[in-house]
């Protein structure tokens, strides 16, 4: 009985947001139902195909590279929700596509700020150096 009400719980928080299978044990754990009784539940969602931590670290990845966030920021925003980093989809453009997305939004402002602003946001000296070598010095 108690397991069928931790399912519909799981199914319900799942309905409303995907998450990972870490967020869901927490989730039930909170709401009072036993570990066995969790494991259970989360063997079963990831055997329906409800839950794939696989699935939603590909997600997870396409919108921070959309935000325009470095992979450094990405890996530690994954691992801060539970999730492990081999989940992450191996990208070796993420990075350069991340600061073309910046340089974007800010090809007007002074490179000085532009720099101080990427590194800000984990980037790398030497990736910062060979995108912005293409900014005017406005200074």
């Amino acid at each position: 009985m108690e397991i069928e009400k931790a399912k519909r719980y799981a199914l319900f928080l799942l309905g409303r947001k995907s998450r990972l299978s870490h967020e869901l044990r927490r989730k039930l754990i909170d709401k009072g139902y036993s570990k066995e009784h969790v494991e259970h539940v989360i063997v079963y969602c990831t055997e329906k195909g409800y839950l794939d931590d696989a699935a939603y670290a590909a997600r997870f990845a396409a919108q921070e590279k959309k935000k325009g966030t470095s992979r450094r920021a990405l890996v530690q925003k994954y691992r801060s929700k539970g999730g492990h980093v081999e989940d992450l989809p191996s990208d070796d453009t993420f990075d350069q596509e991340a600061l073309k997305t910046h340089l974007r939004k800010w090809h007007k402002e002074e490179k000085q700020k532009v720099i101080r602003r990427l590194l800000q946001r984990g980037f790398s000296w030497d990736q910062i150096l060979d995108c912005t070598e293409n900014l005017k010095d406005n200074v």
